[in-house]
């Protein structure tokens, strides 16, 4: 467990008892239908031929849940998606809203008073603490009812990583995957705008000699004549840790992941202390010292540099998706991502794609009446198109709700859709989806773009166009598992780690890098127990190449 959550969870501990039981926790889950299998029997009873079925139960059934309140979680009931899941699926939840997440689920461990379902689409609870409270009884193993989630196992089958992410150890799976693929939802984005390229006669960079000189001829035509004029204008301080580097390191050797990577498939490398990475800074710092790029940036919160975005004084940035067509004065959207990059030390255009699962929530109580039933409806949100669970309602449905209601296809060639907002909503569709839908799904696979935003279908197609095509695997950081023992030595090491690369990082960007500068940088995080660190993951990843097999 890391130190944060060991502190968190102590103090919890130290809650609960000075509340001294005052949460009722009998009654926490004492809403659900009666009938069904309760963790507390030696071995759950399951149906051998389960095959989903709507309504799930004739006589509505009744569940606790809770959620934060922000992203798109607050006033559940009102959700669209949940709505026509309710109709469909006629299981009823009671929704509970936890602002302070991490210290309510924290008191609510320590006392084991916990609804029926921890519904966060997001982690809520890393793997090992996860693992911890499973252990002890206080969640549902999941894999003892496999045969309730046919539509999470086929998305398993087809994403075998998915399922080494929240299986442990020991084959216990106490909480699920979450899945999301949509074309606007990828990183290392950055864009140019084609209209001041096209006014400066300057071509779309594809090499990264190219791209720096195009920032300082941009500077040099727009900046003449406007003080404010920032060629290169990022948005904030984190697109200097995700973005622009995660664009530009496959440029500069034979890996594609900055952190942790395994370029012969099999031996687990640290690239931070990589000459990869070194060259990768020094270039980081020509731009930075450029004359065109924002050398405030990491102090820069967005809001100077939206501004400045938006203001027509930049060419390049990583904020392409704000702009209104009133920025244009030829009226269309004429922004457009820029391509991998290739250079002197890689003749190859690589883009390092994301992993489209990562661990959610969906803890199931072990109080919990009728845990089969809950455990059908959380299969339920898993639902591809083939499967829906009532007309045009499905996965997808938590994003941008039902089809052929509140959203349909533009044409027969489902590309993109267009969101239907109500006569009498005072809004755009982006707020509507906000207000009544959610950000994301547990199935939320869904490559159609929204025509009704020039920004996000610039970026949609960019990225289908621009990217995608040069993806390479990445390192299944996110995707390993880790024993007690092992992940005490991460907290012990890399924790410490990670702080001093990422300070050294921002230094060697602004200040420049020389041998002695990186020489010692290089001995420090050495010092510090890398090959430690190094070992913990060797030994992880091995195990997560023996399940995926």
């Amino acid at each position: 467990m890391s130190k944060k959550l060991l502190a968190m969870y102590l103090t919890a501990i130290l809650c609960a008892t000075a509340l001294g039981g005052c949460g009722g926790g009998e009654d926490a889950s004492s809403t659900a239908s009666a009938g069904g299998e309760s963790a507390s029997s030696a071995a759950p009873v399951v149906e051998e031929d389960y095959v989903p079925t709507f309504p799930i139960v004739e006589e509505q059934a009744t569940f606790t849940a809770v959620t934060p309140p922000s992203g798109g979680f607050s006033n559940m009931d009102q959700k669209i998606w949940y709505q026509a899941y309710e109709e469909a699926t006629n299981v009823k939840i009671e929704w509970s809203y936890w602002p302070d997440w991490e210290t309510q689920i924290g008191v609510a461990l320590a006392g084991n008073d916990l609804p029926d379902l921890l519904f966060n689409l997001y982690t809520g609870l890393d793997k090992p603490t996860t693992l911890q409270y499973g252990q002890q009884g206080t969640f549902v193993d999941y894999s003892q009812y496999m045969q309730y989630l046919p539509y999470l196992e086929k998305l398993m089958e087809q994403y075998p990583e998915s399922r080494a992410l929240v299986t442990n150890e020991d084959g216990s799976m106490y909480a699920l995957p979450c899945y999301t693929e949509t074309l606007t939802a990828f990183s290392g984005t950055v864009y140019y705008r084609t209209d001041m390229f096209e006014e400066a006669g300057i071509a779309e960079p594809t090499t990264t000699d190219e791209l720096l000189d195009a920032v300082k001829k941009l500077q040099d035509y727009f900046g003449k004549d406007n003080p404010d004029f920032i060629a290169f204008q990022p948005l904030d301080y984190m697109s200097m840790d995700s973005h622009i580097p995660l664009l530009l390191f496959p440029s500069f050797g034979e890996e594609v992941d900055r952190e942790f990577g395994a370029s012969d498939g099999k031996t687990v490398t640290y690239n931070y202390i990589s000459d990869q990475w070194r060259r990768t800074l020094e270039y980081m710092h020509e731009l930075y010292n450029s004359g065109g790029f924002d050398r405030n940036i990491y102090s820069e919160d967005g809001t100077n540099a939206r501004a400045v975005i938006l203001a027509n004084n930049c060419a390049i940035t990583t904020f392409g998706t704000g702009y209104s067509l009133d920025n244009f004065e030829s009226g269309n959207y004429d922004v457009d991502l820029l391509a991998p990059l290739t250079s002197e030390y890689q003749s190859e255009q690589r883009y390092p794609k994301q992993y489209n699962s990562r661990l959610g929530s969906f803890q199931i109580s072990s109080k919990c009446e009728d845990i089969p039933t809950l455990v059908k409806w959380v299969n339920s949100l898993y639902a591809s198109k083939e499967d829906e669970i009532a007309d045009g309602v499905y996965g997808v449905s938590l994003f941008v709700g039902i089809e052929g209601e509140t959203w349909n296809y533009d044409d027969e060639t489902r590309q993109t859709y267009t969101i239907n907002v109500p006569a009498d909503y005072d809004g755009a569709a982006a707020d509507y989806l906000t207000e009544f839908g959610m950000s994301d799904g547990a199935n939320c696979i869904f490559t159609p773009m929204n025509s009704s935003s020039p920004g996000l279908l610039c970026k949609g197609v960019g990225t289908r166009d621009k990217l995608l095509p040069y993806s390479v695997s990445i390192f299944p950081k996110n995707y390993l598992s880790f024993t007690d023992e092992e992940s005490e030595q991460l907290s012990e090491y890399y924790t410490d780690i990670q702080e001093y690369v990422n300070q050294s990082n921002a230094a060697f960007v602004t200040e420049g890098v020389t041998d002695d500068s990186w020489n010692t940088f290089v001995n420090e995080v050495n010092r510090m127990g890398i090959e430690e660190v190094l070992k913990v993951y060797q030994a992880a990843y091995d195990r997560y190449l023996a399940a995926v097999e």
